[in-house]
């Protein structure tokens, strides 16, 4: 239907913007490592701990509480998370009985999907997070 259609839309708007958010905190990152590497740089550091350990550390806590929220009642989630990217809109309320698509995309289907995000977001931000605390460990045991 023109309602899918435009909502498929509205979803290529969110992946392209996504894509281009990757793709220029990728390079910020790379250049930030190699300008430390170069010593041009110094290290980006609050207190004792380095900005990776607070990033990951926000990247652990946010989607533990959002999956948290979203486990008591993804009903609501799922409508919140719609009138927070697709304000003022009503084209993602699919009809079951019009709309094949929603046959093939469940809400089930996006609850799994936040699911495997946040394990997946999860797991990266924890293996940084062991990764900064071994290395300050490291740099406060040497001579």
């Amino acid at each position: 239907s023109e309602e899918v259609a435009a909502h498929f839309a509205d979803c290529k708007v969110l992946f392209d913007l996504n894509v281009t958010l990757l793709i220029l905190s990728s390079l910020t990152l790379i250049t930030i490592l190699i300008l430390q590497k170069r010593g041009k740089l110094g290290s980006l550091r609050i207190g004792a701990r380095s900005a990776g350990f607070y990033g990951a550390l926000s990247a652990i806590v946010l989607p533990l509480f959002l999956g948290f929220l979203a486990s008591r009642d993804f009903d609501r989630a799922f409508t919140v998370f719609h009138r927070i990217f697709f304000p003022g809109k009503d084209n993602w309320l699919f009809n079951w009985y019009t709309d094949e698509i929603i046959q093939v995309l469940p809400q089930d289907f996006f609850m799994h999907c936040a699911i495997l995000i946040c394990v997946g977001v999860i797991t990266l931000s924890t293996a940084v997070f062991v990764a900064e605390a071994v290395m300050t460990a490291k740099a406060k045991n040497k001579p």
